[in-house]
């Protein structure tokens, strides 16, 4: 099992400098966690989340499964699918977590 996550990441990464190469778009987020306020559920306090490379790995098959059910969809499915749009935050949180942003440089 060591063996085939290894040659797992191998193909990542391999796949990885392919995109780039490729034109693939590079976004250089910053991932944080939070600790929430446990009434209000507004941020307290934040730790920057290192990069691991697993994280690469992992987001490389998600990719490919993305891809290939794309892929699936505009062959067999075309006009009989449905997309899904995710919700807004309420203004309110919006409103307080610009503030916690804007309070700690972000």
């Amino acid at each position: 099992m060591v063996r085939d996550c290894f040659l797992m990441n191998e193909i990542a990464q391999e796949r990885r400098k392919r995109r780039f190469e490729n034109g693939s778009v590079m976004f250089l987020n910053r991932e944080f966690s939070f600790k929430l306020d446990p009434e209000t559920q507004y941020p307290l306090e934040y730790t920057e989340l290192q990069r691991m490379q697993s994280k690469h790995l992992v987001e490389e098959y998600m990719l490919m499964a993305n891809i290939l059910v794309a892929e699936f969809i505009m062959k067999y499915c075309k006009d009989k699918t449905l997309l899904r749009a995710h919700n807004d935050i309420k203004a309110e949180k919006k409103e307080k977590l610009t503030e916690f942003f804007d309070q700690i440089g972000l």
